[in-house]
């Protein structure tokens, strides 16, 4: 009878998971830490419940946090839909959350989606490393192509109206030239040489984000090819805050890519697995 009691609490912990949750200039993700608990693994239908902003934590994205073999951590991202990409604000918030939970850092590096990035911390301030980018695909006079780790369509527009990115976002992201996977869409307003602002329709969350890290750095690429600007940083304003955006661009290429911005503990809690 003891044997059979200590199984049921053993269970009954296992299913009982610590998370916190982090915002990244008004992104919002649920992070777990997979190193503590082996063999984490959400399939769709539970990151959908859990990221659910009704019936459940509410989140644009779900993220778990792996062990390396090379590197201080892998960085699984899940949209709130279960489908899964690279998340420049994600990769930021997985910074955080490895430093308030004390993981140990001696690369100051970690796996993505998309590759190894390296990482910075500077008083409230993270920085990723980007992926090298060749020059956007220019489009059109206002449009443009983008891949910065997640495909990005850009278009320039002075209207950044709730309205106009969910209409022109949700067209743009079931463009049959993005088939079958769809892409993120931003609207980009030219404020001067060193500032734009942005709004954003990502895919995978279906509806308009407060800010998007690959998203600002598209944004900030296409705006430094459009006027032919050579050194960072440009400073990218959405509606969750300001990101800025590092890069040295020469000959159609962007290499040394960083995404600056904050990043915050809203809170923390525990979910009851099923």
């Amino acid at each position: 009878m003891l044997s059979v009691f200590k199984e049921v609490i053993t269970n009954f912990v296992a299913m009982v998971l610590h998370f916190k949750k982090i915002q990244a200039c008004g992104n919002d993700f649920v992070i777990f830490n997979g190193i503590r608990v082996l063999g984490l693994n959400f399939q769709a239908e539970e990151i959908q419940k859990v990221c659910h902003r009704k019936f459940g934590i509410g989140a644009d994205g779900l993220i778990v946090i792996q062990s390396s073999e090379n590197h201080d951590f892998k960085v699984d991202y899940y949209n709130s839909d279960g489908s899964t990409s690279f998340c420049g604000n994600g990769a930021r918030a997985s910074v955080l959350f490895a430093n308030l939970t004390e993981i140990p850092m001696t690369t100051f590096s970690f796996e993505g989606y998309d590759g190894i990035h390296n990482f910075k911390v500077h008083q409230d301030q993270i920085g990723i490393s980007m992926m090298d980018v060749n020059a956007p695909d220019i489009l059109s006079s206002h449009d443009a192509f983008i891949n910065t780790g997640s495909p990005h369509h850009i278009r320039c527009s002075d209207d950044l109206s709730e309205q106009h990115i969910l209409r022109e976002g949700f067209k743009l992201r079931h463009d049959p030239r993005y088939a079958p996977n769809g892409t993120n869409v931003n609207l980009m307003k030219h404020i001067d040489d060193r500032k734009v602002a942005i709004v954003t329709y990502e895919r995978g969350v279906e509806d308009e984000t407060l800010s998007c890290g690959t998203g600002a750095v598209a944004s900030a690429l296409f705006h430094a090819h459009r006027n032919a600007i050579q050194h960072g940083p440009i400073e990218v304003s959405t509606k969750g805050g300001i990101l800025k955006v590092e890069f040295d661009y020469a000959k159609e290429f962007f290499q040394n890519i960083w995404l600056w911005g904050p990043a915050l503990e809203v809170f923390e809690g525990v979910y009851e697995w099923k």
